[in-house]
């Protein structure tokens, strides 16, 4: 492929609203994927109850924000029509967070619960004007990943902005397919990936577990190559891509090969 991933790059800024999740990163440790809605409904009403600090994330912003959980409404996120928001959320301090907030698509939201890590991404739907909900409404997330806190050595991470992902597939008779998808989040161990109607062959083809190798990570200035593992493929039925697909990756040498120093 080249260097022709700056093209992709500007495919992105026109067309699709990243996620990008840029956090340092202070364990070691494996995704899991919560895919069942009435799992995901617990999950933010536990939230919601606890009012734990969020850390919220926008699109190419390197700091994270913080705020907490003001109201959720479970039956109106376990309706069929699922119309409006069902979280809405304090406004983010620092401040400058706000304005920032108010002009992307979707926001990659982190929090810990039982000792556990959560994040997701969510659809930024509007500002609440409900008394006293002062706040900014989201939409449910369409999956939570979820890890489990080790005690290890902590590490501060400097990493590139991901955009595109290539990799290749036998076909059979000596035949490849190379695939090249969108990153729509990525942090240290991992990245979601955008599966479009064109490669819908892979929803069909790829399940958790299966590996994939020789993937070349392409950045604005910069591509590495990792061996990654699947860890979910999730149908998004709603936000910017509905119908489409995210592809779930792990890979450990995302870690190894980015810039690090320990704290």
């Amino acid at each position: 492929m080249g260097f022709g991933f700056l093209s992709n790059r500007d495919k992105l800024i026109n067309g699709i609203e990243k996620a990008i999740v840029l956090v340092p990163v202070e364990e070691t440790m494996d995704w899991d994927a919560v895919l069942e809605r009435s799992k995901i409904v617990d999950v933010m009403e536990d939230l919601a109850s606890q009012r734990s600090e969020l850390k919220v994330f926008v699109s190419g912003q390197r700091e994270s924000f913080t705020s907490s959980v003001l109201k959720f409404d479970r039956r109106k996120a376990l309706s069929r029509s699922r119309k409006g928001a069902e979280l809405i959320i304090e406004k983010v301090g620092p401040s400058r967070g706000n304005e920032l907030i108010q002009a992307s698509a979707e926001l990659v939201l982190e929090f810990s619960l039982k000792e556990n890590i959560y994040r997701c991404s969510v659809r930024y739907v509007g500002i609440s004007s409900e008394a006293p909900y002062f706040g900014y409404m989201l939409s449910l997330p369409e999956f939570i990943e979820i890890k489990e806190k080790r005690r290890e050595e902590r590490f501060t991470y400097e990493m590139p902005d991901f955009v595109t992902v290539e990799f290749s597939l036998d076909q059979g008779s000596g035949q490849e397919k190379v695939y090249e998808l969108n990153v729509l989040n990525c942090s240290l161990h991992g990245l979601g990936l955008l599966i479009t109607e064109s490669d819908f062959d892979l929803v069909e083809r790829l399940r958790p577990g299966d590996k994939l190798a020789g993937m070349t990570l392409y950045a604005e200035s910069s591509m590495i190559r990792v061996e990654g593992i699947v860890r979910h493929v999730t149908k998004m039925t709603g936000g910017s891509y509905p119908g489409c697909y995210v592809l779930g990756i792990e890979s450990q040498e995302i870690i190894e090969n980015c810039q690090s120093f320990q704290s």
